[in-house]
C-alpha cells in the first residue's frame, strides 16, 4: 500500500487529520492476551486511563444482564426484533468506536422509534477497551445482524453468565457486552457512550 493509499483511507474513515501516539501516551496502550471461547485473543487495553464506572449519557439498559432494549431518546429501542447490525468503526484519530443499527417500523406502534428515527448509534469515546470474539463458523452471517443481549459486566475475563449481577450501583465499574446470534460478542469500556438517532437524508 502506498503513502497516498493510506492517507486517503484515513480520510474516508474519520473525514479529520490523523493525530499520531505521542511516545508518552503509546506506553498506556499495552497487548493482552485472553481466553475467548477457547481460543486466545489479542487486545489493546489503554493501561494508563482508569475510569470508574463508564458513563452512559443519554440512555439506560432496560435490564442489565442479557437484555436487547435501550431505552433513551424518548423511546425503546427493540434492537433484537426490528434492529439490523450495521457493524462498528474504530477511529484511531480521535479514540472512539461507533455501533450502528438500522430500526424497522414496528406495525401498529405510533411509539416506536422508527416514527422519527431510521437507525441509531452508539458513540464510545475515550475508548478504554474493545473486544471482539470468534464467532460459530457453522452459522450463516446473516447472524451476525441480530443481537441477542446486552449486558453490564464486571470486567475481567472469565465467562459472561459469571460476570452479571442483578444490581449495579453508580460508582460499579463495568464493561458493556454485545453478544450475537452468531456467538460473535463485543465487549466494550471506555470513559462515555451516547445513543445518537440517525434520521435518513442526514
Amino acid at each position: 500500500m502506498t503513502d497516498a493509499d493510506l492517507n486517503n483511507r484515513r480520510r474516508e474513515g474519520c473525514n479529520r487529520a490523523p493525530r499520531f501516539l505521542s511516545p508518552d501516551e503509546s506506553r498506556h496502550w499495552v497487548p493482552q492476551t485472553i481466553q475467548l471461547g477457547g481460543t486466545n485473543a489479542i487486545v489493546l487495553a489503554n493501561a494508563g486511563k482508569q475510569w470508574k464506572s463508564m458513563r452512559l449519557i443519554n440512555f439506560d439498559l432496560t435490564t442489565p444482564s442479557f437484555g436487547i432494549e435501550l431505552i433513551g431518546l424518548g423511546f425503546v429501542w427493540d434492537l433484537h426484533n426490528f434492529g439490523t447490525f450495521l457493524g462498528v468503526n474504530f477511529c484511531t484519530n480521535d479514540n472512539t468506536a461507533v455501533m450502528r443499527w438500522l430500526i424497522e417500523i414496528q406495525p401498529g406502534a405510533d411509539d416506536h422509534p422508527a416514527t422519527k428515527y431510521s437507525g441509531c448509534e452508539l458513540a464510545f469515546r475515550a475508548l478504554n477497551l474493545m473486544i471482539i470474539s470468534p464467532r460459530d463458523r457453522s452459522l450463516p452471517l446473516s447472524e451476525d445482524l441480530c443481537i441477542s443481549g446486552i449486558s453490564k459486566v464486571v470486567p475481567g475475563d472469565t465467562k459472561a453468565e459469571y460476570r452479571t449481577r442483578r444490581h449495579w450501583n453508580a460508582e460499579d465499574p463495568f464493561h458493556l457486552l454485545f453478544e450475537f446470534q452468531s456467538g460473535r460478542s463485543m465487549e466494550i469500556d471506555a470513559e462515555t457512550v451516547e445513543l445518537i438517532g440517525v434520521i435518513a437524508g442526514q
